[in-house]
């Protein structure tokens, strides 16, 4: 398999960029811990740092006059450990930033992820419930009321 092309970058601050590529990953990453000791020590001036461009003909970030770079699969390496250690907290701060369809697509894709084993699973206690609840109603535990009338009680008590 091919590894994403890097298509986009910029620097967003000290020793960090915003990376984006073909395949619509996208992030920040902080390379402060990449930039040191032999053809990287120059980059730990910042000011030099800022001046990183992208190569689009090779797809590598590059600095002027330099001969350091970070090529595609290095920089798809680091984005790809940054974003791994995002917290889930972190994750659905910037999931819930996209725009409606992007969130729906993102929720799609993310419940077809779900491990079919767990699926499995899940439907095994939703069916258990079912059947509890309907043993409830049988035995006069639990009185039914028609579905219009659940729905009325549900608009009243959210101010519907």
């Amino acid at each position: 398999m091919t590894p994403p092309q890097l298509i986009g970058a910029r620097v967003v601050g000290e020793y960090r960029l915003w990376l984006s590529y073909d395949d619509g990953r996208q992030g920040e990453v902080d390379l402060s811990d990449e930039v040191s000791g032999g053809v990287f020590e120059p980059l730990r001036d910042h000011e030099f740092f800022k001046r990183f461009t992208l190569n689009p003909d090779f797809h590598t970030l590059q600095c002027p006059k330099r001969k350091a770079h970070f090529a595609g699969p290095v920089t798809t390496t680091i984005i790809v450990t940054r974003m791994e250690r995002m917290t889930v907290e972190q994750i659905a701060e910037e999931a819930l930033a996209l725009p409606s369809e992007a969130r729906a697509q993102l929720a799609d894709r993310l419940v077809e992820s779900l491990d079919p084993a767990e699926d499995g699973y899940i439907r095994q206690l939703w069916a258990a419930e079912a059947l509890r609840r309907r043993d409830d109603v049988r035995s006069g535990r639990v009185e039914a009321i028609p579905g219009e009338e659940a729905l009325a009680r549900v608009r009243n008590s959210v101010g519907r």
